[in-house]
């Protein structure tokens, strides 16, 4: 279930809710990059990074959703270098 999820979040379109889609990440899917799972692991690199995150030097984004996405690239740039599989890392390294 969680892979399909991870799939079918990765093809819908949510720049209308680009603000709202910072929380979502964080609560929801980022969680799944410490999983058991390579292939969840895998999914969930590959989701986070073909969703759009909007911009933080646009000026009417909140401090906190600024914090949020500087979180978010940490985490991903500290999953992309050192994961125990190299397909994550190859993934990761594409999508950036």
């Amino acid at each position: 279930m969680v892979i399909l999820a991870l799939k079918t979040l990765s093809i819908f379109d949510f720049s209308e809710y680009a603000m709202c889609l910072v929380y979502f990440i964080e609560k929801s899917v980022l969680d799944f990059l410490d999983d058991e799972n390579p292939q969840i692991r895998k999914l969930a690199m590959q989701t986070c990074c073909t969703l759009h995150l909007p911009s933080t030097n646009q000026m009417q984004i909140s401090y906190n959703i600024k914090r949020i996405i500087n979180k978010l690239l940490h985490r991903f740039f500290v999953t992309a270098t050192t994961a125990n599989e190299n397909r994550i890392r190859v993934t990761m390294l594409k999508h950036l």
